[in-house]
């Protein structure tokens, strides 16, 4: 409470004495002052110091005080301001997704760079022009995996037998996984089983991604199969854009049309030729499902970092 009045003091100045004592100790200011005398001088002398414009003590009777000078336009509110848009960030090494005030890494304990460091990434343009090359994609393809032609069996099979335990859950994660390890494969990273894994980090738009593709082709392969066949193709790079872009799922969803609306045709027959050559794993004893199923996501690799290229500072971060 502010100190009572001594007698024969002027009232005007017994309130300016205490405002000065009061938002002085507080280090707030008032937007204008009524009456005169030296009390009312001080508070004015006491705004200019403060330098801040307004009451945040939690005390009960500065508070009320404060309700009372707003209503006789005597207190100064705080100046409207915009909220910064914050932007998802990530650690450059695990590509986890972190807070923009963390300083290491919950995953894999990593130093975060300051978040102003950075430049920002260009804007991803669609290529004008496109060639489909179907059947040097999938040479392609074939000649990344058979090196390693044991790892990406295991890897192959893991994705299925996880899938078909946990359906449409875990199928879009585990394949970003998969694409991960093939993208590093593309660049002559090393390469690890782990890297099936690292799909995980970006779950959600992997799984939101999944959930609406299966819907898209389901209702246009109700529609007498062509029409799913074009959908499935034109989304066939999504996966690619969330890992290697950071894309969200609507807009990996949109960056893989941008490719693909270029020759529809021609990426239709693609995925046809990929289709006949899983049907050709299923032919050989079944088993073979699991050297034709990587030599067609190996092919859809190569497609994308022949028509797009590859980012190196995800790759690091993978």
């Amino acid at each position: 409470m502010p100190p009572h009045r001594p007698q024969g003091q002027a009232l005007a100045d017994w309130i300016g004495e205490a405002r000065a004592e009061v938002f002085a100790g507080l280090g707030v200011g008032l937007v204008a002052e009524v009456g005169g005398g030296a009390g009312h001088g001080r508070a004015r002398a006491a705004r200019r110091s403060s330098g801040v414009g307004w009451i945040t003590s939690d005390n009960g009777y500065y508070v009320k005080l404060r309700h009372r000078l707003r209503r006789r336009g005597l207190f100064h509110h705080p100046p409207p301001f915009r909220r910064a848009m914050i932007r998802p960030m990530f650690c450059h090494r695990c590509g986890s997704q972190v807070t923009p005030d963390t300083r290491f890494c919950p995953t894999c304990g990593t130093e975060l760079l300051p978040a102003a460091s950075p430049s920002p990434s260009p804007a991803w343009v669609p290529p004008a022009t496109v060639q489909v090359r179907a059947g040097h994609w999938v040479g392609e393809g074939w000649r990344l995996v058979k090196p390693d032609l044991g790892t990406f069996i295991l890897l192959a099979l893991v994705l299925g037998v996880l899938s078909a335990a946990v359906p449409v859950i875990l199928q879009g994660p585990l394949l970003a996984g998969f694409y991960i390890f093939t993208m590093k494969k593309l660049a002559g990273r090393r390469t690890e089983f782990a890297d099936l894994f690292k799909g995980f980090n970006f779950f959600v738009p992997t799984l939101v991604a999944s959930l609406l593709m299966g819907l898209l082709v389901t209702l246009g392969i109700f529609l007498c199969i062509v029409p799913g066949l074009v959908i499935a193709a034109m989304y066939s790079f999504t996966y690619l854009f969330i890992v290697d872009k950071r894309m969200d799922f609507w807009p990996a969803m949109q960056a893989s049309h941008a490719v693909v609306r270029r020759d529809y045709a021609g990426f239709t027959l693609f995925l046809l030729l990929l289709f006949l050559v899983n049907l050709l794993g299923l032919l050989c004893c079944f088993v073979g499902i699991f050297v034709s199923m990587p030599v067609t996501y190996a092919a859809i690799a190569v497609a994308y970092k022949d028509l797009v290229g590859l980012d190196e500072r995800s790759l690091d971060a993978l």
